[in-house]
């Protein structure tokens, strides 16, 4: 009886290390990093995948075959907002995905070669570009007045201002170093007013054009982040005018 019951212990430990062991390859194999990048790769469980998903998931390639001939795109998207895979709302914390989140299925092209198979920005009309963008950045509160507004109605687009692999400001992505910088290459007229010897602290450093504006939309007059008229706009900071 002793040794049926040693047997029987036996033959429960081995069970017990065997589910063990399973458990962690399976926990090990959840994530993994591909290699020569940032990006963190996602892999499903082929149980999750149904017949649809997966002929659409064909159509992507991941981001090694991307990096081959876009390597130095890759390296420079790491140094960005969207390059940061650790915040879930960024391109690079979607998995195998990162570059084609926003440039859509990469199998066409990756087979022809041919920029017309990808989405390419520098092509991609106004609409389209803005479409891509706010597929994303809709859910932001100050990005929430962008359909209609101004700079949409005139056909600005996103690219226009900002650069989602070589930005030059510290925030907000933009190709400049300043907003103001930014502002000027389109608003001509207005950028010779800040030059007078009577102008904004704009040349300064100490505003911005949006701190008075809202470039992504506004209910307001001339896109005014306050006030119905200019004067409320100024009177809303310098309260002893009022």
């Amino acid at each position: 009886m002793s040794k049926i019951s040693s047997v029987s212990g036996v033959l429960l430990g081995l069970i017990l290390i065997w589910v063990i062991s399973v458990g962690l390859m399976a926990n090990s194999n959840s994530s993994q990093t591909s290699p020569n990048t940032g990006f963190v790769t996602t892999i499903k469980s082929a149980g999750s995948v149904n017949s649809a998903s997966t002929e659409q998931d064909d159509n992507f390639v991941g981001n090694q075959t991307c990096l081959i001939c876009h390597e130095d795109k890759g390296k420079s998207l790491e140094k960005t907002l969207h390059g940061r895979s650790m915040d879930v709302r960024t391109p690079a914390a979607r998995g195998d995905r990162t570059c084609e989140t926003c440039h859509g299925p990469g199998k066409a092209h990756a087979e022809s070669t041919d920029k017309k198979d990808i989405k390419s920005f520098t092509v991609l009309t106004a609409s389209a570009v803005n479409e891509t963008c706010m597929s994303c950045h809709a859910n932001n509160t100050s990005h929430s007045q962008w359909s209609g507004s101004m700079h949409d109605a005139r056909r600005v687009s996103c690219v226009n201002c900002h650069s989602v692999h070589s930005p030059k400001s510290e925030t907000a992505q933009l190709k400049t170093a300043r907003v103001t910088e930014t502002c000027i290459n389109c608003h001509k007229q207005q950028a010779l007013k800040i030059k007078k010897s009577n102008h904004m602290p704009l040349v300064e450093g100490k505003m911005e054009c949006t701190s008075c504006h809202s470039p992504h939309g506004s209910n307001n007059v001339k896109m005014l982040k306050v006030g119905n008229t200019v004067n409320e706009s100024c009177v809303s900071c310098h309260t002893e005018k009022r």
